[in-house]
Parts: C-alpha cells; sequence; structure tokens
C-alpha cells in the first residue's frame, strides 16, 4: 500500500521515472495488480514505447478481460498495428457483460471502419446514434461507409447532416462524391 501511494504521488508530480520504479517494485510482490500494469502502459505510452505498453496492457486484460479501459486502450493498439482480429477479440470479451458501453461501440467501429467492414461499421455507428453517443468522426466513418457500399443517398444524407463548422475536407470530398454518382452534379459542384 505505502509503495503504491509513493508511486501514485510521484506519478500525479509528473515524476514518471521514479513512479515507474515504485510500481515496478510492486510487481516483484504483486503481480495482479491491474492498477499497476495500466499505469506502466501509460507511463510507456508517454516514452513511446508501443512494445512495453502493449506488453503492460496485454497483461493486465488477462487479469480482467471484462475491464472497459484497459480493453479499449488495448484494441487501440491493435488497430493501429492492424491486428484486426486481435482488437475485436478483445472488445467482444470486454462487451459481453455490457454490450451497449460506448467506450467499447466507439472502439468497435473506428475497427469495422478502418478493416474496410463498411456494413459492421454502419450498424455499429447507428447503435451509436440510437445511443445519443455518436461523435462527428463516427458519422463520417459512417457516411463514408455508404458510399464505399455504393448507397450514395445514405451517404450524402449522413454526411450532409454535419453541421458546416464540423465539416473537413474528406467529409466535404464524401459527399460531392455521393452527389456525383447518382448525377447529382450542381450539388457535386457544391460541395
Amino acid at each position: 500500500g505505502a509503495l503504491l501511494s509513493i508511486a501514485n504521488l510521484n506519478l500525479r508530480r509528473g515524476n514518471e521515472q521514479k513512479a515507474e520504479a515504485f510500481f515496478k517494485k510492486i510487481l516483484l510482490q504483486d503481480t495482479t495488480n491491474i492498477t499497476v500494469y495500466t499505469n506502466l502502459a501509460s507511463i510507456a505510452h508517454h516514452k513511446k514505447d508501443t512494445l512495453y505498453a502493449v506488453n503492460y496492457l496485454q497483461k493486465a486484460n488477462k487479469l480482467n478481460v471484462m475491464d472497459v479501459d484497459v480493453a479499449v486502450d488495448l484494441s487501440g493498439y491493435y488497430i493501429a498495428q492492424k491486428k484486426f482480429d486481435q482488437a475485436l477479440a478483445v472488445l467482444n470479451k470486454a462487451s459481453e457483460t455490457d454490450p451497449d458501453n460506448i467506450y467499447i461501440l466507439l472502439s468497435m467501429a473506428d475497427l469495422f471502419y478502418r478493416a474496410d467492414k463498411f456494413t459492421e461499421t454502419i450498424a455499429t455507428c447507428q447503435k451509436l446514434i440510437a445511443l445519443d453517443a455518436a461523435d462527428i468522426p463516427t458519422i463520417t466513418h459512417m457516411g463514408i461507409s455508404y458510399y464505399k457500399l455504393k448507397n450514395y443517398a445514405c451517404g450524402a444524407e449522413v454526411l450532409s447532416g454535419i453541421s458546416w463548422i464540423d465539416q473537413t475536407e474528406g467529409s466535404c470530398y464524401y459527399t460531392a462524391m455521393c452527389c456525383k454518382a447518382p448525377k447529382d452534379y450542381n450539388q457535386s459542384i457544391r460541395w
């Protein structure tokens, strides 16, 4: 307990090097502390040491596969490394007890989009919209997924529904392409 308090105190003060040393001392006595692994993963992430960050998160995930924070963080690394099957396995396991968890659904939407699984992307984005939890990147992924599936009307509707202030070059481009496909050239040029 004392080591954990000292480690957390150093972490809050921004002294990650000392905090890391104390967390590692804790692991010598207790290898089942998920908090220690997640803190070490966070420190490794700040040091841009992806290998250790993933390693610590994998250990934390093995201790508790239902921990949403660990699952989302670990899947994020897997997605970045294009290990889509591993990311999906981690997220599916974590979602067993809470299938409508917004953080898991956001990660799944990103996973499906990056893995070019556009039908699954749309279904996941629709769940997020139903839960009133869809953010602008999620809506953009949904609109682009409609475009990739050649459902241009739905793609144009979703993408044009994004407020002007939140539009990006990419969302405007795909909106234009959704309008161009059915030969609505005036709207396409506008976008």
